[in-house]
């Protein structure tokens, strides 16, 4: 019995190897055939990050995290498609441009600063990757409203994620709690990050004006005052703005949009609007209890119009940033200062102090420019030009369904676009971009394909007096 038990514990190894020899290859080709495949995978990781915090990662000599080996296969089908794929609906060449600049900056940071070039691109790694995976595929209107589907769900995680992680601060149940008994640095509240948070603003402006664009979204019209209340409880002001902005747009979109339209038209919007804003801001108002938090939020936001803390902080910031960058000279303008360098800077506070910080810049734009320079975030920038036009088109000259998801991904893109002014890329983010491109993209192509065909058949004499 003992020798069964000791050769049964021997063979483990061996059996999770041979396990993982069949399953990743399998994994690859459904991830390869199959754009719900992938949608799966992202969105089962994106959870898994809100759930554990980010923190999942492998003691390899060096801190290896999950998602690594998550986006490095998805990264490999993705470059599989691009090189193979007959249905891939465009190879944008902004993009193609921005993805080797952006290689060309790591493969230079590796080799002059070695591995904290690779912790420097990480995060815009994995963006790129979810990008060009999901731009690979013909999008149609089922595979969007899947999109926004699983959007809907994993609000869902993160409204339960942050739930759970309030009630074991407020009992409280130290045994439940992180190392120092507070999820951020910045407040008990910030129970979750702020890239999670502008999912549950985007979610709340797709559920308000958007709910027939996709699966789950009526439900999250029902849930629209408790997702507004987790965006205002947890205090990121830059998901405030994002938001505002956001329901500006999604309000402007849904007009314009040539498919159905929310009920009750402009009034009909704003009175909806006006309930769930009224049913979220009387409990906080009323409740002895929410007392505290609705001071807190008061300060938060009266700081934030003042121009104080760390909106003056941030704004200092990119200015010195900018100025190194600058002072780098001609080569760092052109191609930027690639990734891992010393990002060390001084800035001084409202109160005159000198303080030196070592964190990125709190833009996506700023980081661009200095890490890839004028040319990367041209590129950048000419890619987004490039999908804006082209879902632009499919909200004005395609009628039905697909212009209201076009108005859909347009409202979630502009709240996408404004959050980066104060903070940086994220790996879900990009994949709706690569998602709105491809449907853009595909969705163009179908608008433009009658126009060609009856093109051909006017004679060719008369195309050439023409």
């Amino acid at each position: 019995m003992n020798t069964l038990l000791a050769w049964l514990m021997l063979s483990v190894p061996f059996v999770v190897a041979l396990g993982l020899g069949v399953a990743v290859p399998l994994l690859a080709l459904a991830l390869y055939r199959r754009v719900g495949a992938g949608l799966v995978f992202v969105a089962f990781f994106v959870a898994a990050d809100a759930v554990f915090f980010g923190s999942a990662r492998l003691q390899v000599g060096l801190n290896l995290y999950v998602n690594d080996l998550v986006y490095g296969l998805l990264g490999a089908v993705a470059a599989a498609r691009w090189a193979m794929a007959r249905d891939m609906p465009a190879r944008p060449g902004a993009w193609v441009v921005f993805v080797l600049l952006f290689f060309a900056s790591l493969g230079w940071g590796l080799a002059t600063h070695g591995t904290p070039a690779g912790v420097q691109a990480r995060d815009l790694f994995y963006g790129i990757v979810a990008a060009s995976y999901f731009m690979s595929f013909p999008i149609g209107e089922r595979s969007l409203r899947q999109a926004l589907g699983a959007a809907v769900v994993l609000s869902l995680v993160l409204l339960a994620v942050a739930a759970y992680r309030w009630v074991a601060y407020a009992l409280p149940v130290p045994s439940l709690l992180p190392p120092g008994g507070v999820w951020s640095a910045d407040g008990p509240t910030r129970v979750i990050p702020s890239h999670e948070a502008l999912l549950l603003a985007q979610v709340l402006v797709l559920g308000l004006f958007f709910h027939r664009a996709g699966a789950g979204l009526p439900l999250a019209r029902w849930l629209a005052p408790l997702t507004l209340a987790a965006v205002v409880a947890l205090q990121h002001r830059s998901v405030w703005v994002a938001l505002f902005i956001g329901l500006v747009a999604a309000l402007a979109l849904a007009q314009l949009s040539r498919g159905q339209r929310a009920l009750g038209g402009p009034w009909g919007q704003a009175v909806a609007l006006l309930a769930v804003v009224t049913a979220t801001a009387l409990p906080l108002v009323f409740s002895e209890r929410l007392s505290r938090l609705t001071q807190e939020v008061g300060q938060s936001a009266a700081t934030a119009v003042a121009g104080q803390g760390t909106v003056h902080a941030r704004l200092q910031d990119w200015r010195v940033t900018l100025r190194q960058w600058v002072d780098a000279g001609p080569q760092a303008i052109l191609v930027g200062q690639g990734f891992g360098r010393d990002t060390a800077r001084v800035l001084i506070n409202e109160r005159g102090e000198r303080r030196v910080v070592t964190f990125g810049a709190h833009n996506h734009y700023v980081s661009l420019l200095t890490q890839m320079g004028v040319l990367g975030l041209a590129a950048f920038l000419a890619f987004l030009a490039r999908v804006v036009w082209r879902a632009a088109v499919v909200l004005r000259r395609d009628p039905g369904p697909p212009s209201l998801l076009a108005a859909a991904g347009l409202a979630v893109l502009t709240m996408q676009l404004a959050y980066y002014v104060p903070y940086g890329s994220d790996h879900w983010q990009h994949a709706l971009l690569g998602l709105l491109a491809a449907f853009g993209a595909t969705r163009h192509r179908q608008i433009d394909r009658p126009q060609r065909e009856a093109a051909r058949q006017v004679p060719l004499a008369q195309r050439i007096v023409a």
